[in-house]
């Protein structure tokens, strides 16, 4: 899915992008950027919340090379002890549907 304007308006009115304060995030799938004045199209958004001095990574069991540094997680599964309350918000554009996929 990705984030486009519609979802970034939506995470500034919400105030889920407050770059003042550091935080952790986990991002379901990698997702890129389209259409975002500010930032680059294609670039992740993990990335992104990087550049602003966020810890950021992304659940993703896709091949392509971009994500390489991507946790390969099956969701159907419990999470992993070392990851339970690790983060501070979960950003998902539409991952969660298709755990069962």
């Amino acid at each position: 899915m990705g984030v486009n304007v519609f979802i970034w308006n939506s995470l500034k009115e919400l105030d889920l992008l407050d770059f003042s304060v550091k935080k952790s995030a986990i991002v379901m799938g990698e997702q890129q950027v389209w259409g975002i004045e500010e930032i680059q199209d294609g670039t992740l958004f993990k990335e992104f919340l990087r550049s602003k001095g966020w810890e950021a990574d992304a659940i993703d069991l896709g091949e392509h090379p971009a994500y390489k540094t991507s946790l390969k997680l099956d969701l159907a599964l419990p999470l992993p002890e070392d990851m339970k309350n690790k983060y501070d918000i979960l950003f998902d554009f539409g991952t969660a549907e298709h755990i069962r996929d």
